[in-house]
């Protein structure tokens, strides 16, 4: 389980999914409680760091990043609800807030997803955005399969946002 604050004061533009090769460096990851489970994560481009959960990928204001998941849903799912969570250890917006839905995302995952997503089978999430002014440490994917539904894709990963 992830054991890292939340947050985000951020902003960003995802784009829908793109089924073209997946390029980046693939990074290690935290999985959290899902039905399903995710194989891998890659982050195009890693900037700085090497992807690992000590030395994590740079984001910088106003570039582009794609993270792409590699996962296999135990469920299938006609309408999965995407929630994209930024976490900031130093909780900079005070008021006792520690994380924030990431600004920009489309709740709907067939936007970063094909669907109807297959149970038992390798699928792919990918998150396209452009970062804006943001503080955060680490991002969080949640994907259910409803609203109330059960997790199938859950994993977490550290950043270092400069600008």
């Amino acid at each position: 389980m992830l054991n890292i604050p939340e947050l985000v004061s951020a902003a960003a533009h995802a784009e829908p999914v793109s089924h073209a090769t997946v390029t980046g460096t693939e990074i290690e990851f935290e999985q959290c409680d899902s039905v399903g489970k995710v194989s891998k994560v890659t982050i195009e481009p890693c900037q700085g760091g090497n992807g690992t959960l000590e030395s994590p990928c740079e984001f910088h204001y106003g570039s582009n990043y794609t993270i792409t998941l590699d996962f296999t849903s135990t469920v299938s799912s006609e309408r999965p609800r995407n929630n994209l969570i930024a976490y900031d250890s130093t909780e900079s917006l005070g008021a006792g807030y520690d994380h924030y839905p990431y600004s920009g995302q489309s709740f709907d995952a067939c936007t970063y997803t094909t669907c109807p997503v297959p149970q038992d089978t390798p699928a792919t999430y990918t998150y396209k955005f452009r970062t804006l002014k943001s503080y955060f440490d680490s991002l969080k994917f949640n994907v259910t399969d409803t609203l109330q539904g059960p997790a199938f894709i859950c994993a977490g990963f550290p950043i270092k946002f400069v600008e």
